[in-house]
């Protein structure tokens, strides 16, 4: 597969491409998936370093920078909107009834047939859908060329380790050699900040890190990162990268099946680190 597919399918059964982007309030475009309402006000928030603090918690529940207003800043983005890993269909909380000002870019590594490659893997929805199929390891675009880059629910690990795992170990093994493959991730990755190695944190095993750097690199300076499904650990590398947080959901526990872990529903990150 080559780093980057794009896709030019405009209908099928009906649907046009255009069906899923949705109109704006004011000539701009929408998320073509919303999220599902959730009230984040009762919401208990666990302590983390880096999170804003508690003078910056709304009656929604919901953690912003003083002064910082998400619409006004997406309506005045100074670029192009690139979403990885999508689309989310279970949306965006905080895109939810927002104007965009250019139809998001929707790409992700493959289609929703994970037995093919490539363009194969493609059903004909994600053939509207999606725009591209791009390895987020590679992202086509130069350096401070986009406003905004989104992602949801991005592997903190290497998949292929994961279907390894998967295919070798009995099930009793598996939660605890996925949790000893994600940690060593996160070592790596953490390890990388210290010495300040982006180009190793660009093309790193783990997705969301790799996101996390790409973005750093091709986000103007004011640009946004909207992350879904993110730990605190992964907030803490955006901050090492110099994408400051400005607003966020509360961190709650989670329940998966091989334990608990802290997740940050959604934040947003602002690029402030000028290019070196």
């Amino acid at each position: 597969m080559t780093e980057t597919t794009h896709i030019d399918t405009t209908s099928h059964d009906g649907y046009e491409r255009t069906d899923f982007v949705t109109p704006g309030k004011n000539e701009g475009f929408q998320y073509p998936f919303r999220a599902t309402p959730e009230d984040f006000s009762k919401a208990q928030n666990a302590e983390w370093e880096g999170s804003l603090d508690e003078s910056c918690r709304g009656e929604d529940g919901i953690y912003r920078e003083h002064g910082f207003n998400f619409e006004q800043s997406v309506g005045a983005l100074p670029g192009p909107i690139l979403e990885v890993g999508g689309p989310s269909t279970q949306g965006y909380d905080f895109l939810d009834d927002v104007d965009l000002p250019s139809k998001p870019i929707i790409t992700n590594f493959a289609g929703s047939r994970p037995e093919f490659r490539g363009a194969e893997s493609l059903t004909p929805v994600d053939a509207l859908v999606l725009d591209a199929l791009v390895n987020v390891k590679a992202l086509p675009f130069a350096d401070e060329s986009l406003g905004m880059v989104m992602c949801s629910s991005l592997p903190q690990a290497d998949q292929q380790i994961f279907r390894e795992i998967g295919t070798t170990l009995p099930p009793e093994r598996q939660g605890a050699a996925m949790n000893d493959a994600i940690e060593e991730a996160y070592k790596e990755a953490e390890d990388a900040v210290a010495r300040d190695d982006r180009k190793f944190l660009r093309r790193h095993g783990s997705p969301i890190v790799a996101a996390m750097a790409q973005a750093e690199r091709t986000l103007m300076p004011d640009g946004l990162l909207v992350m879904h499904n993110l730990g605190p650990r992964d907030a803490r590398i955006a901050e090492a990268l110099g994408l400051e947080l400005v607003m966020h959901t509360p961190m709650v526990e989670a329940a998966w099946e091989q334990g608990t872990m802290q997740v940050i529903r959604e934040a947003a990150f602002r690029k402030v680190r000028a290019k070196e």
